[in-house]
């Protein structure tokens, strides 16, 4: 009841694993996540080189 209707495009944004999101966003949702592990940094560069930016994560929401 907290995400019901017709939304259009979901989206779950997780710094972890996206496996528990598929729930929320269904079939057609896009799911952003760091699923891999064992980087080790700086946060902003693990980010950067994971592809975990607002600008890379803008850029793969517009692309659906």
């Amino acid at each position: 009841s907290v995400i019901g209707g017709d939304l259009g495009l979901r989206v779950s944004i997780e710094a972890g694993s996206a496996l528990g999101w598929y729930k929320y966003i269904g079939s057609n949702g896009l799911a952003i996540a760091m699923d891999g592990f064992g980087m080790s940094g700086a946060p902003h560069a693990v980010a950067e080189a994971c592809g975990f930016t607002v600008d890379d994560i803008v850029q793969r929401i517009l692309s659906v």
